[in-house]
């Protein structure tokens, strides 16, 4: 599945996904494959399987980022900076 990371709590060390097809999905820190070298971000779109934790909850598992620009914002280019404000 798709979705994108809704809420992002660092210091709790989890989060919640917007999915189209569902609810919004819990995902813990410890379901994001590669965390060493993905930053969590709200807004990032990632891919991810669905499970069940111990008590039959739903959750993501195997959370990875993919590179798909999302439409919230748009990207800073260096020629938006000024250059006082460059540094």
């Amino acid at each position: 599945m798709k979705g994108k990371i809704r809420m992002w709590n660092l210091n709790r060390g989890f989060g919640f996904l917007e999915c189209k097809d569902s609810k919004d999905v819990f995902f813990h820190f410890s379901a994001v494959e590669n965390r060493d070298h993905y930053d969590i971000n709200v807004g990032n779109i990632v891919e991810f399987e669905l499970g069940t934790d111990a008590t039959g909850r739903t959750l993501a598992k195997r959370i990875r980022g993919i590179d798909e620009p999302t439409t919230d914002c748009a990207p800073i280019r260096f020629g938006d900076i000024g250059v006082e404000d460059a540094a």
